[in-house]
C-alpha cells in the first residue's frame, strides 16, 4: 500500500483553527489600538483647542481697559471686556461646556477662572482654564498693563 502525499482532514483542520485564531487575534488588537487612538486623539483635539481659546483670551484682556482687582469666574452671566480701541463690548462666556465670546465657540471648558492683581503699578492676570476630566488645567499668568 502506497501512501499519498497531501493532508489529512485532521491537519486542515487544526491548520484552519490555528490561522483563524490568529486572525481573531490580529482583528481584537487592531481595533483596541484604534479606539486607543481615536481617544487619543480627541484629547489631543480638546487641549489644542483649550489652549488656542486660552491664547485667544489672553489677547483679548490685553486689547482690553483692564479688569479691576479681583476674582472671575466665567459662566452663563457675560464676563464683558471694554475694548481699548473703542468699539462693542466683548461678552465672555461658559455654558454647556463651551467658552464664547463674539459669537464663536473658543474651546471646551469645565470652568475657566481669572484673578487680577495689582503690584508695583503693573495689573497681573492668571487665568485657570480647566478641561474636562482626565486632561490637565491649563494656566496662564501675565502682565495685562503690557500691548501684544
Amino acid at each position: 500500500m502506497t501512501r499519498r502525499r497531501g493532508w489529512t482532514l485532521l491537519e486542515l483542520s487544526v491548520a484552519s483553527g490555528l490561522f483563524l485564531l490568529l486572525v481573531a487575534c490580529a482583528t481584537m488588537t487592531f481595533v483596541s489600538y484604534s479606539r486607543t487612538l481615536l481617544g487619543l486623539q480627541r484629547e489631543g483635539d480638546h487641549i489644542a483647542r483649550g489652549a488656542h481659546g486660552l491664547e485667544n483670551l489672553q489677547r483679548q484682556i490685553l486689547l482690553s481697559h483692564s479688569l479691576p482687582v479681583g476674582n472671575y469666574t466665567l459662566g452663563t452671566e457675560p464676563l464683558r471686556l471694554r475694548p481699548l480701541a473703542g468699539g462693542s463690548l466683548t461678552e465672555l462666556t461658559l455654558a454647556a461646556g463651551n467658552v464664547t465670546w463674539s459669537g464663536r465657540v473658543q474651546g471646551v471648558a469645565n470652568r475657566v477662572a481669572l484673578r487680577v492683581w495689582r503690584e508695583s503699578g503693573h495689573n497681573y492676570v492668571r487665568v485657570e482654564w480647566e478641561l474636562p476630566p482626565p486632561l490637565p488645567m491649563l494656566i496662564s499668568a501675565f502682565d495685562a498693563t503690557v500691548l501684544p
